[in-house]
């Protein structure tokens, strides 16, 4: 005797295509809690003087799936740091535009003089990326999913 198939084959598409959603849309939410955490420590835990408020508002991220914005950060203006909300949604727009495809995390301080101030030690965003960095292979875990 033979195996019979009775249950429709549209039923299976749509039960592996629903379990597939539910997946991404557990790797996503997990994936905005860093963002979240990361923007937080970011912000708060700089150790730069922050005159102008320009490069604490300039920091920012955006969660992109296949070219989409799935999450985007608000850029907070803190002080007189309207110039450096601009400069973050302008560089946080030109990295959306060139990652199109697949799941992508992407943080951003936008001004033009962070990397001088990072590489002063002053830390903009790297204790962030080591938090979002610890952080993600823990989280995913569960989902046996690894981050790259």
């Amino acid at each position: 005797m033979g195996i019979k198939r009775i249950t429709p084959k549209s039923s299976a598409k749509t039960f592996l295509n629903n379990e597939l959603n539910r997946w991404v849309d557990s790797i996503l939410r997990k994936l905005s809690f860093v963002g979240e955490s990361a923007l937080k420590q970011a912000r708060e835990g700089h150790r730069y003087k922050d005159q102008t408020g320009n490069l604490t508002s300039s920091i920012g991220y955006a969660i992109v799936v296949n070219g989409r914005v799935y999450q985007q950060s608000s850029f907070e203006v803190v002080k007189d740091g309207r110039q450096g909300a601009r400069e973050g949604k302008n560089l946080l727009r030109k990295l959306i535009s060139q990652n199109q495809e697949g799941i992508v995390f992407i943080m951003v301080a936008g001004m033009s003089y962070a990397q001088y101030v990072e590489a002063m030690s002053l830390d903009v965003l790297d204790s962030a990326e080591v938090m979002a960095k610890k952080m993600l292979p823990k989280i995913l875990k569960g989902l046996n999913v690894e981050a790259v």
